[in-house]
């Protein structure tokens, strides 16, 4: 009688597992595989939240500057967008996404002005940032010392024998 009872305990046990095993479906496995090559949906930069930066740019002698290149740049892509200053040396660049950090900075006659940040943390949606050269732009720059001429002061510096 005691081997019966145990005969039927195993039974049950073995059922029991078995019928536990056909039910891990549920829990372990998908009815469908995940789709890995799924394409994200499309963003175009007009949707983003944007805003407009503009401003003018000045000499050493606070005179509006026309011609210079104005390079408004993305910190995080590197991409660059310039805009050549109007006769007032004024400047705007529309569309720009509030949520990158940005650089911008002018260029006239081989000069630079100083560099200006506008980050994401910079609340205003129309922002004016003025740029201004230290030097005036008319004066000439100090051009470096050739090699060449480097090279024969030391030759002249040398005692004759």
């Amino acid at each position: 009688m005691f081997r019966y009872a145990v005969l039927l305990v195993s039974t049950l046990l073995v059922l029991s597992a078995a019928y536990a095993q056909g039910n891990t479906k549920d829990v372990y496995q998908r009815d469908s595989n995940p789709d890995f090559f799924k394409k994200l949906p499309e963003v175009n930069p007009k949707d983003l939240p944007s805003r407009e930066v503009s401003g003018i740019v000045r000499d050493a002698y606070d005179n509006p500057v026309r011609g210079a290149i104005v390079t408004l740049t993305n910190l995080k892509t590197k991409a660059a967008r310039s805009f050549v200053t109007k006769e007032d040396g004024r400047y705007n660049f529309d569309r720009v996404i509030k949520a990158d950090d940005y650089e911008v900075r002018a260029r006239f006659r081989g000069r630079n002005s100083e560099t200006k940040k506008l980050t994401t943390y910079d609340p205003r949606n129309k922002p004016v940032m003025n740029l201004h050269f230290d030097k005036s732009i008319d004066e000439p720059e100090a051009a470096p010392a050739k090699s060449e001429d480097v090279k024969d002061t030391k030759k002249s510096a040398e005692p004759k024998a």
